[in-house]
């Protein structure tokens, strides 16, 4: 088969059958903006989690993804304060202190 005949066959094949030639756009994700980076030796995602809930964050706009270390970049509606990662650096201190309890 030559070029021409190749092509005129995938066409037809196309109007034949109708999703053959469509394909999914990949979905434009927005870009994960780093707004803060927690890094500390017992980071834990859940109770970061419950942490940043506990300061009033919406579920839906916490992103997070873990960091070649022991840590956490995330993106929030708003920076942390310092108070805040403290508050959570402690949370992280005591979460583990009480799994190593049990």
């Amino acid at each position: 088969m030559d070029d021409t005949n190749i092509r005129s066959w995938a066409s037809r094949l196309k109007s034949y059958i109708p999703t053959f030639g469509k394909r999914e756009k990949m979905a434009n994700e927005d870009k994960f903006v780093v707004t803060d980076t927690i890094v500390d030796r017992y980071a834990n995602k859940r109770v970061l989690q419950k942490t940043l809930l506990a300061f009033k964050f919406p579920k839906g706009a916490i992103k997070m993804r873990a960091t070649a270390g022991n840590g956490f970049e995330l993106q929030l509606p708003r920076k942390l304060t310092a108070e805040e990662v403290e508050e959570i650096r402690a949370a992280f201190k005591k979460a583990s202190e009480e799994n190593s309890e049990d």
